[in-house]
């Protein structure tokens, strides 16, 4: 039989794996987001300025660049 404790350990580990893989999936959301609107367009275009799509390429890491978009 598990005891209590070990019950309350286990159900905290699954929050806690949950909380990863929504933590994940917003990450995953914002950078997708964030790639979409930083990277320049077939045609050229840029619906960024210059300076913060040049950002977006050497950095090219969403907690980098510090952008408070998460």
């Amino acid at each position: 039989m598990i005891g209590p404790s070990v019950a309350a350990a286990c159900t905290q580990e699954k929050e806690d794996d949950d909380g990863a893989a929504e933590a994940l999936a917003r990450y995953k959301m914002v950078d997708a987001r964030l790639r979409r609107l930083c990277e320049k367009k077939p045609s050229g275009k840029l619906n960024v300025p210059q300076a913060v799509h040049e950002q977006w390429l050497q950095v090219g890491t969403l907690p980098a660049m510090n952008c408070g978009l998460y």
